[in-house]
């Protein structure tokens, strides 16, 4: 496999920190809007062609300025984990919060999970 082809599907492909803030990054620069299409939880067909247009575009801006370029579902499956990290850590510190005993709260801080949370939308509950 030379270095510039692109992994296959069945290849394993491990991201280090630079490429997940790279992509992390990519995807809350508000230049691009790519997380305004991405996030959008519309499920209509003409927003399903527009996200599959955006994560093309990811896709070819991540892999310009990456050494191991990877294909979209590699990128997908990275951005999705990636929120789910960021929303547990989120959960933890919230629930490290409230949690009774009196002293200082252990908050882990996770430089990632900022920007990563940033463009999730958080869903408010009017009822609490």
């Amino acid at each position: 496999m030379s270095s510039i082809e692109v992994c296959s599907k069945r290849a394993r492909h491990s991201f280090v920190d630079a490429d997940k803030e790279w992509l992390a990054a990519l995807l809350t620069d508000p230049k691009f809007h790519f997380s305004d299409v991405i996030e959008c939880k519309a499920t209509d067909k003409a927003s399903a062609r527009r996200k599959e247009l955006a994560w093309q575009q990811v896709t070819e801006a991540y892999n310009s300025c990456v050494q191991n370029p990877c294909d979209t579902s590699h990128l997908k499956r990275l951005w999705k984990n990636q929120k789910a990290r960021a929303k547990k850590l989120h959960a933890d510190n919230r629930r490290e919060m409230f949690k009774t005993g009196g002293g200082q709260p252990l908050l882990v801080e996770d430089p990632l999970a900022e920007l990563v949370t940033g463009t999730v939308r958080a869903v408010v509950n009017l009822f609490l």
